[in-house]
């Protein structure tokens, strides 16, 4: 105590001052740690309550502080942040949904909520990898089966619904997946699947699940119902009840075409007040359009929910684009602002009002601009596609691809739409939708043909290094005359001539013709270069300039621009 008392004061403060300091760090920090932890749980707390509460906006932002504060509870804060931004249809949702699905310690409740946003919201080919990975169990789970199947129906991949409903046991036992398996056949409308689903209809008849029934019943064709094949059903239905009355309608339709007039006027005279939306669907499924003009006028229709779809579309079908004004002004109302407008932009370009079409295409890029729905430019070229107006399905088309979310459907089903942009000779967006789809189907050989045929005339990748991805599919694709085509035009631009040649030999004389006019190309200047061919060989003179993208042609022109001829040729076109 002596020494300590004869210390200069300051000295002794400065001691106290370095031992409470070192005693702060040795017992303090864990003491942090204690509190930082004790602090997080109550706010992961917090968050799970206001999940209950239905405060969804707190929910998320407290589950996204604990997630960038490194917290070991991560699993619980995706759970709670997955839900939040679900219920806010917030449109990075899907990633939230992948990162819950594919955590280590995820248990099966978060792959099925995961698998289910992906099913609604994800581009059907990273689907389809989630699904050939996400487990043999799972693939005999109908919660899991019953949305993928639901999806592959609605992208028309029929055989593989089949496959996959079919793949449940006990699946023919149970009336969701029976229904499935009834729509699928009967969306393949080919006569002997029209005639499966109508006899397995009237086998599996779910007298608890009627009205289920009826709208599978009734989704078939008019004209393809088969009176015979249902008569257990056929007693089923009371005429007093609106839709069962339409469903013997849509029958004695089909049974007699002498008195097909006197059916559908006998429905309306009965139902026109009493069931509006069925007569209005029965009425569009006849193709008795005018009859549905005649029976709900725009001032009337607007009074009763769900005519609208029909009348619209019915429209379409009979070109009556002024009608379809009216009928769209009258229910305005009724509709979603962007198919409001989607319609509205459509119908202004067949009416060829351009300042109406002006302000219908600004206000769906301000609605599309501010929407949390993934699908809305599918939405948008679905509605396209109804009023007949193939150019703006592909431009809606591709700015779905352009965004890189939503129910994209495979590449496969968008070949028009590259084909589309090959003849308008826009390859910076045929690039985008390839890159795009390349991330969703990697393996896709199609894809990957494309890919390296355009970064071979654009020169944007090492010749060697597209080669490399080429010689996979030339391996298991021999017989492709494309695939050649495309390997011969990555050796031209590699400049070895020799191999260019040897490659497109592979191709037989009567597919070059068929080929497409780039690969026709690299065909023909890979003989030429080879000397079998000269400058005025049809096959060089008469380049099919005109037929190729600006990209090709300054590739093609490249390799010929020591020929004369064939310059002045390129510059005459």
């Amino acid at each position: 105590m002596g020494f300590w008392a004869n210390l200069h004061p300051m000295l002794r403060f400065l001691l106290g001052i370095t031992f409470l300091l070192l005693f702060g760090w040795g017992v303090g920090k864990p003491v942090y740690g204690v509190a930082k932890t004790w602090w997080y749980g109550r706010q992961l707390e917090k968050a799970e309550k206001a999940v209950e509460s239905g405060d969804m906006q707190q929910a998320r932002d407290l589950s996204q502080t604990i997630l960038r504060a490194g917290d070991p509870r991560v699993i619980e804060a995706l759970r709670v942040l997955e839900r939040s931004m679900t219920a806010l249809r917030d449109p990075n949702r899907i990633q939230i949904a992948n990162a819950l699905m594919f955590h280590p310690k995820g248990d099966k409740e978060d792959r099925l909520r995961g698998f289910v946003m992906n099913v609604e919201a994800a581009p059907l080919g990273w689907l389809g990898q989630i699904w050939a990975n996400i487990g043999d169990e799972n693939h005999k789970d109908r919660r899991f089966v019953l949305p993928f199947g639901e999806r592959l129906l609605k992208d028309k991949k029929l055989a593989e619904c089949l496959s996959v409903v079919q793949g449940l046991d006990g699946w023919d036992k149970n009336w969701e997946t029976q229904s499935l398996a009834l729509r699928t056949l009967i969306a393949d409308d080919q006569l002997s699947s029209l005639t499966q689903a109508q006899q397995k209809l009237e086998e599996w008849w779910p007298e608890d699940q009627r009205d289920s029934a009826l709208a599978i019943w009734e989704s078939i064709p008019i004209l393809k119902l088969n009176v015979a094949l249902m008569p257990k059903a056929i007693e089923r239905l009371n005429p007093t009840v609106p839709r069962d009355a339409l469903m013997l309608a849509r029958l004695q339709y089909v049974s007699d075409k002498w008195t097909r007039i006197e059916v559908v006027d006998q429905a309306i005279a009965q139902w026109k007040e009493a069931a509006p939306k069925e007569l209005a669907k029965f009425i569009y499924d006849t193709g008795m359009h005018y009859r549905l003009f005649s029976a709900y006028p725009a001032e009337v229709s607007a009074k009763h929910q769900g005519l609208i779809t029909f009348q619209l579309q019915a429209c379409a079908k009979e070109n009556e684009w002024a009608m379809a004004l009216n009928y769209l002004t009258a229910a305005e109302a009724q509709l979603e602002k962007i198919v409001f407008w989607g319609w509205k932009a459509a119908i202004a370009q067949k009416m060829g009002a351009e300042n109406d079409l002006e302000i219908a295409q600004s206000a769906i890029n301000t609605e599309a601009s501010t929407s949390s729905d993934t699908n809305i430019y599918l939405n948008l070229a679905k509605l396209m596609s109804q009023a007949g107006l193939p150019d703006q399905v592909h431009h809606y088309m591709l700015e779905a691809i352009r965004k890189g979310r939503g129910a994209l459907p495979l590449f496969s089903d968008v070949t028009d739409l590259v084909q589309s942009l090959y003849e308008q000779g826009l390859e910076k967006s045929i690039l985008e939708v390839i890159s795009t789809y390349l991330v969703f189907e990697p393996s896709n050989p199609l894809l990957v043909t494309h890919y390296c045929y355009l970064a071979c005339v654009a020169g944007t990748c090492d010749p060697a290094v597209l080669l490399k991805a080429m010689k996979p599919l030339a391996d298991a694709f021999a017989e492709t005359p494309q695939i050649h085509a495309v390997i011969a035009a990555i050796h031209l631009a590699n400049k070895d001539f020799t191999a260019a040649f040897e490659q497109a030999k592979l191709i037989k004389d009567e597919n070059i013709k068929s080929l497409p006019a780039g690969h026709f190309s690299a065909v023909a200047i890979a003989r030429f270069k080879a000397g079998l061919i000269k400058a005025d060989d049809p096959m060089i003179r008469d380049l099919p300039w005109s037929k190729i993208m600006p990209v090709e042609t300054r590739f093609y022109q490249g390799l010929l621009e020591a020929e004369k001829v064939v310059k002045d040729a390129v510059l005459e076109e």
